[in-house]
């Protein structure tokens, strides 16, 4: 099982739509693509939204996630309006406990 750490710095005031728009969208088309969510956290101090993802199908998880950027259901989609996000970073991760 491969995992990945998101970590994307919210405008303020705008953590409940990002959140709202997550769920609906990339949470769910994720699953679908045979990715797991491992959870997801608010960090209010620093109005981070922070999700672990994890991957053990066909291939590795980059092409995994090339293959779900690449999909129709994600092309429409689209990108999470820019209002909501700062900064996004992502980084691969290895499970310890």
């Amino acid at each position: 099982m491969e995992h990945q750490v998101r970590i994307v710095k919210i405008s303020p005031g705008k953590m409940d739509d990002f959140v709202a728009a997550w769920t609906a969208n990339v949470g769910r088309l994720r699953r679908r693509h045979g990715f797991t969510l491992e959870g997801t956290w608010i960090i209010e101090d620093t109005n981070e939204f922070v999700w672990v993802l994890g991957y053990d199908g066909d291939g590795t998880f980059a092409e995994a996630e090339k293959r779900y950027f690449e999909s129709a259901e994600r092309i429409d989609v689209g990108d999470v309006p820019p209002e909501f996000v700062i900064e996004a970073r992502a980084h691969m991760a290895r499970k310890v406990v």
